[in-house]
């Protein structure tokens, strides 16, 4: 199996940044973003089974993801931990922190997430689901910013990217919160695009699962986190979260 933990950056303080990709993300989705922090932390990309260029079967479960990540990821949690996720990250965000409970856990950051609970129709125009064919996914993926148009042409590349898109929206689509939905005590922050389909009405209704303690719109669409300047101000963000921790300690 390919290695699942990932250093984007070590350090030798106790604060630690563990950040869940999106779907069809892996390890090294986040490697330019990361570069915007200025703080001293130690940063943690996630590589999902059957991801980039490993021949393993992608896992196509929400359950069967946290479990692993757990397991890699409970043995080395430092002091201060900041748990990211963007767009499907963020639900296996808050299922890791129910999973682990752990106190080291200080704060969550999600971004473009929709709620446990919600879903957009199948049949809404710019939805995306398993069952649609390579192309209508990558037309989707381009639209959204999450696949770089000159990519198209590459068959092998595109082959690999919606088999590995179809694995991780079957796992969203069978992914169902059950009826007592659990809340965990850490306070969040979310943060999405002008042009995605969320809203802060919907967005309100993740203070079901975390301690929400703010919300805020970015101009964008739904991969607005890589917009020079809303990933320095996300950044700038990440720094004073742990300027916080520190201020606490």
């Amino acid at each position: 199996m390919k290695k699942i933990v990932q250093h984007l950056k070590r350090s030798q303080t106790q604060n630690q940044l563990i950040m869940f990709p999106f779907a069809g993300g892996h390890g090294r989705s986040y490697l330019d973003f990361v570069k915007d922090i200025k703080q001293d932390i130690e940063i943690i990309g996630i590589n999902p089974v059957g991801h980039l260029f490993c021949n393993e079967n992608p896992l196509e479960s929400i359950d069967s993801m946290v479990s692993l990540y757990a397991a890699e990821l409970e043995p080395i949690l430092k002091d201060n931990v900041v748990v990211y996720g963007h767009s499907m990250g963020g639900c296996i965000s808050y299922e890791f922190c129910k999973k682990i409970k752990s106190k080291k856990v200080k704060s969550v950051i999600l971004t473009g997430s929709h709620p446990p609970h919600s879903r957009l129709d199948d049949d809404e125009e710019d939805s995306i689901h398993s069952s649609m064919n390579n192309e209508e996914i990558l037309s989707k993926c381009i639209k959204y910013g999450g696949f770089k148009e000159e990519l198209k042409n590459e068959s092998e590349f595109c082959e690999m990217f919606c088999r590995i898109m179809k694995a991780d929206l079957r796992a969203l689509e069978n992914y169902i919160v059950g009826h007592e939905v659990e809340f965990v005590d850490i306070p969040a922050y979310l943060f999405f695009g002008t042009e995605e389909k969320l809203d802060f009405e919907e967005a309100q209704e993740w203070d079901r699962y975390f301690q929400l303690k703010d919300i805020k719109e970015y101009p964008g669409n739904h991969f607005f986190i890589f917009d020079t300047d809303n990933k320095k101000e996300i950044c700038g963000f990440i720094d004073q979260c742990f300027s916080r921790i520190g201020n606490s300690n």
